[in-house]
């Protein structure tokens, strides 16, 4: 094959390079041959870009960089890729939390065959995502679940004034005891039969609203 036209499956076009993502090629046996801007960026901050200045490093190497000391994660997440890369597998998808120093503290890795225009396999296309913003959003919706959760079961109220009693025997208005359990914060109104008591005049009102 020529080596010219061999080496345009891997290289990043314009589309590709204007991705936010990190966008990598590698050939079949997971060597690089080129990396985007994003990539560069993500790895190099503020370092010229060139797009084959990872060409030759292993990304197995990399993944393992990324993984830091979690031997299984990364163990699978390339037994993954190789399988990619063997034609066994159509695509490869992982979220994974990365201690690459320099870049985004998770990652979505989207990995898929990269082909020539006879179909024929010559290695994989990655991409790595920032979900740090989403993960972090699942956190605090877990956090609220369990806030939540925290609160089923008897809690002791008082049968008069509707002050709640806590594990410290210390009793908290309803208001005060719901937020310092939970994600809610209250807003107050008065219903319509609270009006009626403490303002009658405005009963009228009312009245011809009901």
């Amino acid at each position: 094959m020529n080596p010219l036209l061999e080496k345009s499956y891997f290289s990043m076009g314009p589309a590709v390079q204007s991705l936010a993502c990190q966008t990598v090629t590698t050939d079949r046996l997971g060597v690089i041959h080129s990396v985007n801007q994003a990539w560069q960026q993500a790895w190099h901050p503020g370092e010229p870009y060139v797009q084959e200045a990872w060409h030759g490093r292993s990304y197995f190497q990399v993944i393992n960089t990324m993984t830091a000391d979690h031997i299984d994660l990364a163990a699978e997440i390339n037994g993954s890729l190789e399988a990619v890369l063997a034609g066994h597998s159509a695509s490869c998808t992982y979220e994974f939390r990365s201690y690459q120093t320099s870049g985004p503290p998770w990652l979505l890795l989207q990995a898929s065959p990269l082909l020539d225009p006879a179909g024929r396999l010559q290695g994989m296309v990655v991409a790595h995502t920032d979900i740090t913003l989403l993960m972090q959003r699942q956190l605090e919706l877990e956090q609220i679940i369990l806030n939540m959760q925290g609160l089923r079961g008897f809690l002791p109220i008082c049968a008069v004034c509707k002050n709640i009693r806590d594990d410290s025997d210390a009793w908290h208005s309803i208001e005060s005891y719901m937020e310092s359990h939970s994600q809610i914060q209250f807003t107050h109104d008065i219903c319509p039969h609270c009006i009626r008591q403490l303002y009658p005049k405005y009963s009228s009102i009312l009245d011809r609203l009901d």
